[in-house]
């Protein structure tokens, strides 16, 4: 019980750390950075009052996951809504993960024109 009690400290000192020096820029806390406005954080918060998840939502869990896997996140902060932890500018790419749209559209049209150049700026791939 004294290990679990000392993590939960350790935890909350990072967390105080963190807004209090690292997510700090200008004077002021960069909110969209915060644990509690991530789209994960909000699933959990979901989850936990017994949401369930549609194929939609899956299908932007997995896009989200494999276009931010170890992308600045700065290039992606502008297009988060705090409110929901959602990147629009990819939703929108991805037709709202409406699944009948996707499973009618050639990957070829996702990946090209504007939608690409948003994507290579966004992750930094060009």
């Amino acid at each position: 019980m004294e290990n679990i009690e000392n993590v939960a400290k350790s935890v909350l000192l990072m967390d105080k750390q963190l807004r209090e020096e690292l997510l700090v820029k200008d004077g002021k806390v960069q909110n969209k950075k915060l644990w509690e406005h991530t789209h994960i954080k909000k699933q959990i918060d979901r989850r936990k009052n017994g949401d369930t998840f549609t194929v939609t939502d899956h299908i932007r869990a997995m896009v989200y996951s494999m276009l931010t896997s170890g992308a600045p996140w700065n290039r992606l902060e502008p297009h988060i809504d705090i409110e929901t932890g959602r990147i629009w500018i990819i939703d929108e790419i991805f037709y709202q993960y409406d699944v009948d749209k996707l499973l009618s559209t050639a990957l070829f049209y996702l990946c090209r024109g504007e939608n690409l150049r948003l994507i290579q700026a966004m992750l930094y791939l060009c």
